[in-house]
């Protein structure tokens, strides 16, 4: 499947034409298990995704991206030397596609609980090896409850 945008944007540092871009730094790389800071992220443009039922409406939000870094390197920001990651979603690229879902947990209302099902699409960049992905999902979609 393919994927489309109203609009295109440049990656700050790839410099690639995309529908959709993720830049993060974490001070060393050595401390990338630490986690990792937004930087930079592309405004929220509606992606279109191709399929053979037709063209589907999705929201930057409702994507677990499973994408290999754009760009993996040393910059200077603020005078400080950081390990940036970037990540694209590029128009003229194939990508994989499975939705998911899981239940997010609300304040309850008049002793009853409740809950809401959310789906999400995961994304893949390369072909999905029997069912689990090449890339690892992009590190601030992780562990996200909604």
């Amino acid at each position: 499947m393919t994927v489309d945008a109203d609009s295109i944007y440049t990656a700050p540092y790839s410099q690639k034409e995309c529908l959709w871009y993720d830049s993060l730094f974490v001070k060393a790389e050595s401390q990338k298990s630490r986690g990792y800071t937004h930087l930079e992220r592309s405004k929220d443009n509606i992606l279109y995704v191709k399929t053979d039922q037709g063209r589907i409406e999705i929201f930057p939000g409702h994507l677990n991206p499973y994408l290999s870094p754009s760009f993996a390197g040393q910059q200077i920001i603020d005078d400080e030397e950081v390990y940036v990651e970037e990540y694209v979603i590029e128009a003229d690229h194939q990508y994989y596609a499975k939705v998911t879902s899981f239940r997010a947990h609300l304040p309850p209302l008049w002793f009853f609980p409740r809950s809401r099902k959310i789906y999400l699409l995961d994304l893949y960049g390369e072909c999905p090896e029997e069912g689990n992905p090449r890339s690892p999902l992009v590190q601030t979609f992780r562990g996200r409850t909604g």
